[in-house]
């Protein structure tokens, strides 16, 4: 998908950040194979990524990142499907994963249908619709995030933790 589009998405999609929410003007990163879409505020940013061209099962990524300021800037992330599977979401992003069940959601797509979630996935509809299921989940199941309370986020760390020891995979949390 083209960047710029993208980023016409997401503004359209997440302008709400910006209106409920107090976030900055939405700014943006470009690493050559990801884009990155950031929204921010203190203690809070949002990161909404591009993921079409590495990875066009799955296009799009969205990201808490919580920052403590002191002597040393930490910084912790924690991914919005992790927060939908431990409120138990039934709401989809992506209508072949259901977020109720963690068993499905982390499980691979199998390889005769991956050519068929790639096409359907891969075209800028698709990508728009995703995005426009992100942001009403994100409102919905994430607004205490959203307005500076992140005391669900341990558990949601904690969770993602158990299935990353689970199945030997790298984790995203420090």
């Amino acid at each position: 998908m083209d960047n710029n589009l993208f980023i016409e998405f997401c503004k359209d999609k997440f302008h709400y950040l910006i209106d409920e929410f107090g976030f900055n003007d939405v700014t943006t990163e470009d690493d050559g194979i990801r884009l990155h879409i950031l929204y921010e505020k203190k203690g809070l940013k949002l990161e909404i990524i591009n993921h079409s061209i590495e990875m066009p099962e799955f296009p799009v990524s969205v990201y808490f990142v919580t920052v403590k300021k002191g002597i040393f800037k930490k910084t912790n992330t924690y991914d919005l499907d992790d927060l939908l599977i431990y409120r138990k979401c039934s709401s989809q992003v992506y209508e072949y994963l259901y977020y109720n069940d963690i068993d499905t959601f982390y499980d691979k797509i199998p390889e005769e249908k991956l050519e068929f979630y790639k096409d359907k996935y891969s075209k800028d509809e698709e990508i728009e619709l995703i995005i426009d299921k992100y942001s009403r989940v994100l409102k919905e199941f994430g607004s205490d995030i959203l307005n500076g309370d992140f005391t669900i986020l341990p558990n949601v760390k904690k969770l993602r933790e158990e299935y990353d020891r689970k199945f030997d995979c790298p984790t995203i949390y420090n």
